[in-house]
């Protein structure tokens, strides 16, 4: 039997009282289960008759075990009775316990509920960059640059050209952690080195060595080398040049399916003109839900904050590792502690919440839902989104959550479709839809 005490400051408690019968089918389960572990003189181990046990150890000595095995699904039982939504993790306190039963109490935060002082007519601007001649020129050199032909040199290298080096500093005349490396590939102006440092292989050729004097800049990465003087020894292993093809048809018919330059040309313009499109939308709609965002009044729970707070430094560390990197390496090169760039995305995390929080609060204003059928289509997106079995991504996400999530688009969804024009070079233009909610994570 559970009662719920009532709910003060956004915090819900309550209290669950356990039977003697149902507690002590729970004490028999922990007996089982534990047994084993127990030694009884004159018995087996894992043999000993429960009283006896119970004798030798006292008639609690099961109980704990029991206790954590059954409040798991009594408070999901207390929750769902209550009809409650509380998120962040529950504070469970065992009041009483004997062999009669046992009484726990919960407490936990109930999510709130948004209040929106206006959703529907909000306006915001929108501007569409033109695609310049400048912009297409710009792409077309992109891509004779990444169809460029590359080949050794016998003479100096140019601004521009391809450097294999060896190469290893020093401070003072004593060698620094991480200054040395073989073979690199260096082109010469990218900026990519210390500054100074490729303008001093101007001139050097292959097989020639040399070497280069550079300062490291105050707000370099490596407190360690910050504003000291080193000397690279460098060897130049290979020279190469690279050669852009000429911007004619035939360059056109190599990059692309048109035959002219003209017709490639203008099809570079289309596809920049969807782009910036698509980019002002995006703006637009980021906009519009900022102004959504002055429209709500809504006490948000620090833990929301923090479980957001932990899906984007897992998402981060997820992303670094794409790129070959770890959050304790990034934090290195940024010169970042965990805490200051946890800090640092706090405000946005509070953010996404507030902003899951006023769409959620849209859908209930407007009665809206979200079918069975809906739901299915979703779980059958995610499975073969993410590669996965039907049944594993149920167990995944739970149809809680995701009726939640897809709950909140909707209210997004309504929100642009009912905004009024854009202020600036929307036109007519219908409004597509606006910045996705952020979606609770699950194990």
């Amino acid at each position: 039997m559970s009662t719920l005490q009532g709910i003060e400051n956004g915090m819900a408690e309550i209290t669950v009282e356990v039977e003697r019968e149902a507690f002590q089918k729970a004490v028999e389960l922990s007996y089982r289960k534990n047994i084993r572990r127990l030694n009884v003189p004159g018995f087996r181990r894992g043999k000993a008759p429960r009283k006896v046990a119970e004798t030798m150890y006292g008639p609690a000595v099961f109980y704990e075990d029991a206790v954590d095995a059954a409040v798991p699904d009594l408070y999901a039982a207390a929750v769902e009775e209550h009809s409650l939504d509380l998120v962040g993790r529950p504070e469970i306190d065992v009041t009483r316990i004997d062999e009669n039963g046992f009484t726990f109490s919960v407490k936990q935060h109930v999510r709130p509920e948004a209040v929106l002082k206006q959703y529907k007519g909000l306006s915001a601007p929108k501007n569409v960059l033109p695609v310049t001649d400048a912009d297409v020129d710009d792409e077309l050199e992109r891509l004779r640059e990444r169809n460029a032909r590359v080949r050794e040199i016998d003479g100096p290298l140019c601004d521009g050209d391809i450097a294999f080096i060896d190469f290893e500093g020093f401070i003072d005349g004593v060698a620094f952690p991480g200054g040395k490396s073989s073979n690199h590939r260096l082109v010469i102006g990218s900026g990519s080195f210390i500054p100074g440092f490729e303008e001093q292989l101007i001139g050097a050729s292959a097989g020639g060595g040399l070497d280069v004097t550079v300062t490291f800049p105050q707000d370099y990465h490596a407190p360690d080398l910050a504003g000291k003087e080193a000397v690279f020894k460098v060897t130049v292993n290979e020279t190469k040049r690279s050669e852009k093809p000429a911007l004619d048809d035939e360059f056109a018919q190599d990059a692309s399916e048109f035959d002219t330059l003209a017709e490639f040309k203008a099809d570079i313009r289309q596809r920049f003109e969807k782009l910036r499109e698509k980019q002002a939308d995006e703006e637009y709609e980021n906009a519009l839900v900022e102004k959504l965002l002055e429209c709500v009044e809504c006490d948000v729970p620090e833990v929301m904050v923090d479980d957001q707070l932990e899906n984007i430094m897992y998402d981060f560390r997820y992303r670094l590792s794409m790129q070959g990197l770890d959050l304790p390496r990034y934090l290195r090169y940024t010169g970042q502690s965990a805490s200051e760039f946890q800090d640092s995305h706090r405000e946005n995390a509070k953010k996404q919440v507030l902003c899951q929080l006023a769409f959620l609060a849209i859908s209930k204003a407007e009665g809206l839902s979200v079918s069975d059928d809906e739901v299915e289509a979703e779980y059958k997106k995610l499975a073969e989104m993410y590669k996965m079995n039907l049944d594993d991504v149920r167990s995944s996400v739970s149809e809680k959550t995701l009726r939640r999530d897809m709950l909140a688009m909707k209210g997004s969804d309504f929100l642009t479709e009912n905004a009024a024009p854009p202020t600036t070079g929307g036109g007519d233009k219908k409004p597509k839809k606006a910045k996705k909610p952020p979606k609770e994570k699950e194990a």
